[in-house]
């Protein structure tokens, strides 16, 4: 027979065997109290092992802990970081470069996009490129060669600064 711990729902139930006790003739007044006996022994294993005391870590000697050794005057004087400037108006093309392909790659990838990935330096040109849509090899390389040429008015922080951006924009391969 199992019965659950008294307060528990029954998804925290916990099922606690109940071992019945032998009859007493004896009135429950009369009876001497019975010595308690624990529900769980230790294991031969446990019970055999020595007592080992051990320091607690306040009586430890300071020689024995590692001492912090204080911060250089170089890493406590720096200077605050600079604040994070916020992007406030996006690079704007200025000058668009033609895609120039062969012929024959014109008619099988023409009016087909590819997506590229661009960083806009502070001076408006092109700082790094990469495909991130790719149609074919020759399709994006050219598109890479023609937006590298591209310029753009760079973006702007909150003080009108410029500053350098991410910008991604497709290139339509011409059709011929």
């Amino acid at each position: 027979m199992l019965v659950a711990d008294r307060g528990a729902t029954t998804t925290q139930a916990r099922a606690t065997p109940v071992v019945p006790r032998p009859p007493d003739s004896t009135p429950l007044s009369s009876r001497e109290p019975k010595p308690l006996i624990p529900t769980a022994l230790p294991s031969p294993a446990a019970a055999a092992l020595p007592f080992v005391a051990t320091r607690s870590s306040s009586s430890l000697s300071s020689e024995a802990r590692p001492r912090r050794t204080p911060p250089s005057p170089s890493t406590r004087d720096r200077p605050a970081p600079a604040p994070v400037r916020r992007l406030a108006q996006k690079p704007v093309e200025e000058l668009e470069v033609p895609i120039e392909v062969p012929s024959d790659i014109a008619e099988k990838f023409g009016d087909r996009p590819v997506g590229l990935s661009v960083v806009i330096a502070e001076d408006g040109s092109v700082k790094k490129a990469r495909v991130i849509s790719p149609l074919c090899p020759e399709c994006d390389r050219a598109a890479l060669e023609a937006v590298t040429r591209f310029r753009f008015q760079p973006a702007r922080d909150a003080e009108g600064k410029p500053m350098e951006a991410p910008y991604y924009l497709t290139l339509i391969i011409p059709a011929k």
